[in-house]
């Protein structure tokens, strides 16, 4: 009995001790309008399903939903939550004793989200859910391990791989391996459809830079440098970049002076943040928050 019993606590503060290592993060929805180049807040939700880590908000196509990861507060496991906007609800959609990040809707299909899982040999592959039928494929199972990805509208998609640090690849439908495009990339990855490309996040001998890959022309045809302290950026419907530190939002304005404008202080709305999504009727955004170091 006294076995069990200290065998009870050494499993509790073990428990703990893991589950104080995930970082405690938000997600703060927003409502706004913009008003001479400035963000106007006209509204602002928590929609964390409760404490804990809360992270990778994305928006449905139809700005109905907003997708994102969630840990249930009796395991480490993360699945994916969907919040309906206009009921204020949330929903468990995955459901299951493996972890998943990244939920995207499948630009194509409604019905269908895209997300990272970690499986149990720990390789990190795509997967995709179907509504209609409450079903998980695999997708794109590739030798590596898939860190984050962006959908195009089209047979293709961006990947961020872990390979000896961080590395931006393309993969088509049908192919057995995705293409290397560049090294000593970051974590942030997503696609501007104004321009059909992809932006992601790298580094260089003269610093940090967002860098474009063309699925035009499938070469990297722009960069612009990166905003200070910032590895996390978000693309709205009009292809404007967003990013933010410190509890300040910027975007990048690309006229004559090109250059990076603070167009919000959300310091008293949420506090510090990095992760950002925004839908594409362009009346609502997100924003991570965080405690404590930055993740």
């Amino acid at each position: 009995m006294i076995f069990r019993l200290i065998f009870i606590i050494f499993s509790s503060l073990a428990f703990d001790e893991m589950k104080a290592q995930m970082p405690t993060t938000n997600i703060i929805f927003f409502e706004y309008d913009f008003v001479d180049d400035s963000i106007v807040i006209k509204n602002k939700s928590i929609l964390s399903s409760g404490h804990g880590y809360n992270n990778q908000p994305s928006f449905s196509s139809d700005c109905k939903k907003v997708y994102y990861t969630s840990n249930r507060s009796d395991s480490l496991n993360t699945d994916v939550f969907a919040y309906d906007i206009r009921k204020a609800k949330h929903s468990n959609i995955t459901n299951t004793p493996l972890s998943e990040y990244s939920p995207t809707q499948d630009l194509s299909d409604q019905h269908s989200i895209w997300f990272v899982r970690v499986e149990s040999d720990k390789k990190q592959q795509l997967r995709k859910f179907d509504w209609r039928m409450s079903t998980i494929e695999n997708k794109c199972m590739v030798s590596d391990s898939i860190g984050y990805f962006a959908l195009s509208d089209g047979s293709d998609l961006g990947l961020i791989i872990l390979n000896r640090g961080l590395e931006f690849h393309t993969f088509s439908d049908g192919d057995s391996k995705t293409k290397l495009i560049r090294t000593n990339t970051g974590r942030f990855i997503d696609f501007d459809k104004s321009t059909n490309s992809y932006w992601f996040h790298g580094f260089s001998a003269d610093g940090d830079h967002l860098y474009r890959y063309d699925r035009n022309t499938k070469a990297i045809v722009d960069s612009i440098p990166a905003l200070q302290e910032c590895k996390d950026y978000g693309i709205d419907n009009n292809g404007h970049i967003f990013g933010g530190y410190h509890g300040e939002l910027f975007r990048y304005i690309s006229k004559s002076e090109m250059k990076w404008v603070k167009i919000s202080d959300l310091k008293l709305l949420s506090g510090d943040f990095y992760r950002l999504s925004f839908c594409n009727c362009g009346k609502h955004f997100c924003v991570v928050t965080f405690e404590g170091k930055k993740p």
